[in-house]
């Protein structure tokens, strides 16, 4: 039955049906879905980013560095940065989580003069919906180059006899550096060359930790032993 005619005293109109549409409503309707959709995905786009506006919160940039990174399930990007900015709102001023949507990854930026070590170790023990939060003390464009330079710079400052008894962590997500295998091939031969380091693998004093994110390079050098209080152990892992 065409539904465009007058149906007949006590018929009920029949249902539409797309396939058997004429090529021009076919075309209509298909459009018209793909504006609901856009729409749709224009609009949860614009509520994300309302939820994470915040009017009261002035950020420092000239003072302010990347100092923690977090990781979360995906799509709880939000909430965590909120349990994080939370559970730091007593400890430290101008905190500000950034999500990366999708990516199961939040980067947490603060005043450069605060403790890293110590902003970790508060998460940690705190109810925030994140599984491994680790401390960043050093950034720079993912290169090989550049992260070389950092690396180098960050052991030559260490506070410790050299050379250390090093194990290597890196983790890459983004495009800007190959491997994280070729990374460090590329870089723990220069530092032991320079006897900064002596590469162990089975009882090393410190770790050092390459997060890659996109462009970004945040490392972190820590005693060995301090690797697995970077776990959160309250509330979202139990």
């Amino acid at each position: 039955m065409n539904p465009r005619r007058p149906t007949p005293a006590g018929l009920k109109p029949a249902p539409f049906d797309l396939a058997r549409a004429p090529p021009r409503r076919q075309a209509q309707y298909m459009c018209l879905t793909v504006r609901v959709i856009s729409f749709y995905i224009t609009y949860m786009h614009w509520l994300a980013m309302m939820r994470h506006e915040r009017d009261d919160v002035v950020i420092d940039v000239k003072r302010a560095e990347l100092k923690l990174i977090a990781t979360t399930d995906i799509d709880l990007e939000y909430e965590a940065c909120e349990d994080i900015e939370n559970a730091l709102a007593f400890v430290a001023s101008n905190i500000y989580c950034v999500p990366l949507e999708r990516r199961g990854l939040v980067l947490v930026y603060a005043n450069r003069d605060l403790d890293s070590l110590r902003l970790a170790k508060t998460l940690t023990q705190s109810n925030v919906r994140c599984f491994w939060i680790y401390p960043v003390h050093k950034t720079c464009k993912a290169s090989y180059e550049d992260i070389s330079k950092c690396i180098f710079e960050l052991i030559s400052l260490a506070n410790t006899s050299k050379p250390i008894k090093l194990l290597g962590k890196c983790r890459k997500r983004g495009m800007h550096i190959d491997s994280c295998t070729k990374l460090l091939k590329h870089v723990m031969p220069q530092l032991e060359s320079l006897s900064l380091i002596v590469v162990d693998f089975r009882n090393p004093e410190y770790i050092l930790r390459i997060e890659i994110v996109n462009e970004i390079a945040a490392l972190s050098l820590y005693p060995a032993i301090y690797e697995n209080i970077f776990k959160v152990k309250r509330g979202y892992n139990e």
